[in-house]
């Protein structure tokens, strides 16, 4: 645990240790008695504590009303975690934060204009480095090998369209061949938000359809002079995920969790403290049930950075951990929308589908190709099952607006008691 507590932060830890005066204390059977890292014995099914959505809403106005926004690396997201850890270590998990850090490439806009004439919408092509340049426009087709040896590129501000090729192959292309800059238009109405995947090795946007097939057609008649400018810059970010485990007793491991972090314009009260808290009360009820399973509650930071945190965590676990957990439960998005969404591998999804079915709820499936925004993805790749709960209607997705008085305690306790559905499905495998 890192730096003293906040006087909330030591309030929500009493509550969850059932001692807090504003609350009658908890029936013995919900206080966890085994000693941190003890495995937990066996407790009656009539003493195993109920699901309590007033203890998740409690935990949602906490993370997104009193730390608020927390973007990864960020003072509010060291707090964040170590409120978390604290939170585990009263339920009998042994809890740590797990630090990692990763690069971050910031945009801060891009422009492009003709000289002399009117400027056009564009956006940066992630990965681009910083710089300005000035230079004659240069139609290059496509950007392929072929079509970038067909123009005088030298000095000269690439125009390609998308399409064939990768942006980063256009770019590397359009570069080798003496271009300064390179403007990818897309090719389908609209514009685009895209990514070279590495450093670039010039100033690389896009632009619209529209602007593109325009600036195509001048190229044919008359020179076109632009200025191109690229502002961003790349950082080193230090965050942490919070690790918490509580032996079991069959050998198999069963993981809970969801991200903590938010994006830098919003509290996250649904996107994930939703996600966050009904993680928390789910260990909470376990680690007074003695469940037969080792079970890690894991809260990953910098989701919103592209599913770093949980990549980090995947990435240290050994082979003979991997072969252990029968499921891992990812929560992301759960207290907004009437609309329940469940994927990730095939027998989980089956299996939460039938047992939503017997408590009243109709969610629908996810196709694979759909199930790839959030942390389960990276335990997919390494074949390890997962199973994604989400819900996709929330009007306030990353906005500021994403603020606990509009998280739905009855969707929470839906998911929450579905959620726990599962789980006890699986203590019996």
């Amino acid at each position: 645990m890192g730096k003293g507590l906040l006087q909330t932060e030591v309030l929500a830890i009493l509550l969850l240790a059932g001692v807090a005066c504003a609350q009658p204390p908890l029936p013995a059977a919900q206080t966890p008695t085994a000693a941190v890292g003890q495995p937990p014995g066996p407790t009656p099914a009539s003493t195993i504590p109920a699901f309590d959505t007033d203890r998740v809403m409690a935990t949602i106005r906490f993370l997104a009303g009193e730390i608020g926004t927390r973007p990864a690396g960020s003072e509010a997201s060291r707090r964040a975690a170590e409120h978390l850890v604290a939170q585990l270590r009263v339920l009998g998990y042994r809890a740590e934060t797990q630090p990692f850090t990763f690069r971050e490439y910031v945009d801060r806009g891009s422009e492009l204009r003709v000289v002399g004439g009117r400027p056009v919408s564009a956006n940066t092509l992630r990965d681009s480095p910083a710089g300005s340049v000035r230079g004659l426009l240069a139609a290059a087709g496509l950007g392929r090998p072929e079509d970038v040896a067909a123009a005088d590129l030298r000095g000269k501000v690439a125009l390609v369209q998308r399409g064939a090729i990768t942006f980063r192959e256009k770019v590397r292309n359009a570069a080798a061949a003496g271009a300064v800059g390179v403007v990818v238009y897309n090719n389908q109405p609209g514009n685009f938000r895209g990514t070279l995947g590495e450093p670039g090795p010039v100033p690389a946007v896009s632009i619209s359809q529209e602007d593109g097939t325009a600036l195509a057609e001048q190229l044919k008649s008359d020179r076109l002079e632009v200025e191109l400018a690229v502002r961003a810059e790349v950082r080193q970010v230090a965050d942490q995920n919070v690790v918490a485990v509580r032996p079991g007793t069959s050998g198999r491991v069963v993981i809970i969790g969801g991200h903590y972090d938010s994006v830098p314009d919003g509290p996250g009260a649904n996107d994930n403290a939703s996600g966050t808290a009904i993680s928390l009360e789910l260990a909470r009820i376990l680690a007074a049930s003695g469940y037969p399973h080792e079970l890690r509650v894991i809260l990953f930071g910098a989701e919103e950075n592209g599913l770093i945190g949980s990549a980090e965590y995947v990435r240290t676990l050994d082979e003979e951990t991997k072969r252990r957990v029968i499921a891992m439960l990812n929560l992301d998005m759960v207290g907004v929308g009437e609309r329940l969404r469940l994927g990730g591998s095939l027998e989980l999804v089956n299996l939460a589908v039938e047992l939503a079915a017997n408590l009243g709820l109709r969610p629908e499936r996810l196709s694979s190709d759909q199930a790839g925004g959030s942390d389960h993805v990276n335990f997919l790749r390494e074949n390890i099952p997962a199973l994604f709960f989400w819900r996709p209607d929330d009007p306030a997705y990353h906005t500021a607006s994403d603020r606990p008085e509009n998280v739905e305690p009855a969707r929470v306790e839906e998911v929450g008691r579905l959620a726990m559905a599962v789980l006890e499905a699986l203590a019996r495998r």
